[in-house]
């Protein structure tokens, strides 16, 4: 899998693990999972979009076009929704007249769970451009590299980039070479045979 998909793979597993944590607990009422609220049931929803946003597409490429838009857009929303949550939860007036706000006021805290959402919905956006931005620097080197290769074997690639030149051989003409070997013939059969006789003794 490229590295910005199994990094945002990661950073949405997360999300949706920190859904199901304690997001803020209370001494006598005990632990609040964000799952319980409707904040973090829309934070479940938006990091579930990011998780399967990873594995849309060819998984050895990098995200683009609306795919990373609406990557991007999910993760900047469970922002917000989870900031909005942390602000619900600190924001209890303290001297408020009715003694349970009172009380929620003093006894509640923010529970690791809405802190690791939280850090999850900011990291997707910027790791995802991160890792985006470093893939064509990749890509120079590699090609830089190729450069280099060839540039070792000059003689090698020029071989190759020049084709042999063949000279072309005279064809033979067979019933030429027929005609002559025939003339030959009758040329020898014209000649009269020499006379031995003035070298036999007498």
């Amino acid at each position: 899998m490229n590295k910005q998909r199994l990094t945002l793979l990661i950073l949405a597993s997360l999300g949706v693990l920190a859904t199901f944590m304690p997001w803020s607990s209370l001494p006598v009422l005990g632990a609040m999972s964000g799952i319980n609220t409707k904040i973090g049931k829309f934070s479940l929803v938006l990091f579930t979009i990011p998780l399967l946003g990873s594995f849309i597409g060819d998984r050895t490429k990098d995200l683009k076009g609306i795919l990373l838009y609406v990557v991007v857009l999910s993760s900047v929303l469970s922002v917000l929704f989870n900031t909005v949550q942390l602000w619900v939860l600190t924001s209890v007036d303290a001297e408020t007249s009715n003694p349970i706000d009172y009380i929620l006021a003093d006894q509640i805290r923010v529970d690791v769970g809405l802190f690791l959402a939280l850090l999850s919905g900011v990291l997707i956006p910027v790791l995802v451009k991160i890792m985006k931005e470093s893939a064509p620097n990749a890509s120079v080197n590699l090609s830089k590299n190729s450069d280099a290769k060839k540039s070792q074997f000059p003689v090698r690639e020029t071989m190759k980039s020049k084709p042999i030149i063949q000279k072309d051989r005279p064809k033979i003409d067979a019933v030429s070479v027929a005609k002559e070997l025939k003339n030959e013939a009758t040329k020898v059969n014209v000649m009269e045979p020499s006379d031995h006789s003035k070298y036999m003794p007498k």
